[in-house]
């Protein structure tokens, strides 16, 4: 958990626990958020899930604890782990889809790289329960009304014992709080002039410019949130999908967002990423293909893999013209666009 938002949640948490004495059930502390990091905006919060310190405590030991998925027995941090930027190492479960990050998905519109879990954080926490739940014999939230710390947890938070929407909501809430900002890009933009390297400069003006990256990666967390097929995974034959048909194997999942509109328009088309703490989220793109971002911006200057024209491919996707010099000045200001901060420790979880 990073940034000021987060920071003050846990700190007035740390507070209430320091009184020694348990708060009533229902007497809920709406957390004071105050500013988002540098270059965020104001958090998104829905109305009927309010955010709360108890909520944000309760969902931070859900996120660590693998006593809710029966399938594999993990945890949301073990694939998306905190210590690597909240996203996953490499790709997983066998469907060349790498773990996305969960920085800033407090802004997102759509959820999963085909938008496949909605468009909001409680989709997406009550789509993978769903999903690590398959054919378990007790319900998660029963697994955790067995547990005497959970219990107090939950009426602490909500009044009531665990079910399967308010732990759904304590693990959305506490997400809301997972952010990162206060980059070097972004105290450069607040006038702090020697933020900045020379090189992340004139990269800045590549980014904005003659690369074209800001038409898709734009914003203050650096994506649309929309769908574009840039041709990755094309070039392999093991994996190619477009002949003659997509709608003939629709179990193929590098058909992204056709799976989900059944458009043809839609085949090989996945959700823009943020930018954000790239140092941290390797590998990159939706299937974790690249390990640096000297092949990603090598993957973009030369126009994708070439020959693409009528696959579907978005027609940015075309040979930038860049010079080594100008190819490194671009990754260094996508290096400028991570804080580069310490992970939270993991918490200590409720015995049971």
């Amino acid at each position: 958990m990073r940034g000021p938002l987060a920071a003050a949640l846990l700190a007035l948490a740390a507070c209430a626990r320091g009184t020694g004495a348990a708060p009533p059930a229902r007497e809920s502390r709406t957390p004071d958020a105050g500013q988002p990091p540098l270059g965020l905006p104001a958090v998104p919060v829905p109305a009927d899930d309010p955010m709360t310190v108890e909520k944000v405590e309760l969902g931070r030991l859900l996120y660590y604890d693998r006593r809710l998925a029966t399938q594999w027995h993990s945890s949301c941090a073990d694939c998306h782990p905190p210590d690597h930027g909240y996203a996953g190492r490499e790709p997983t479960m066998g469907f060349h889809r790498n773990s996305p990050t969960v920085f800033n998905r407090a802004y997102g519109h759509w959820e999963f790289w085909d938008g496949s879990a909605g468009q909001s954080l409680e989709d997406l926490v009550a789509g993978v329960l769903r999903f690590v739940e398959w054919r378990a014999k007790t319900p998660y939230w029963e697994r955790l009304a067995a547990i005497p710390g959970y219990r107090t947890a939950f009426e602490r938070a909500f009044g009531r014992g665990p079910d399967q929407e308010n732990v759904v909501q304590a693990i959305a809430t506490y997400c809301r709080t997972i952010l990162a900002g206060d980059s070097p890009y972004d105290r450069w933009v607040a006038g702090d002039r020697g933020a900045l390297s020379a090189e992340a400069q004139r990269g800045r003006e590549l980014f904005f410019g003659k690369a074209g990256c800001a038409s898709c990666h734009s914003g203050p967390n650096f994506t649309d949130e929309q769908f574009h097929d840039i041709g990755i995974g094309q070039d392999d034959p093991e994996r190619r999908f477009y002949a003659p048909d997509p709608r003939d194997k629709p179990e193929f999942p590098e058909l992204g967002r056709f799976n989900v509109t059944h458009r043809i328009e839609d085949r090989g088309a996945f959700k823009t990423p943020t930018l954000r703490e790239l140092l941290e989220t390797a590998p990159y793109m939706h299937d974790g293909s690249f390990t640096s971002l000297d092949e990603v911006v090598e993957y973009y200057a030369r126009g994708g893999i070439g020959g693409t024209a009528g696959l579907g491919v978005d027609p940015r996707i075309r040979p930038l013209g860049l010079t080594a010099d100008e190819k490194r000045d671009l990754v260094a200001f996508l290096r400028s666009l991570s804080a580069n901060r310490p992970p939270p420790p993991a918490p200590a979880l409720p015995p049971g």
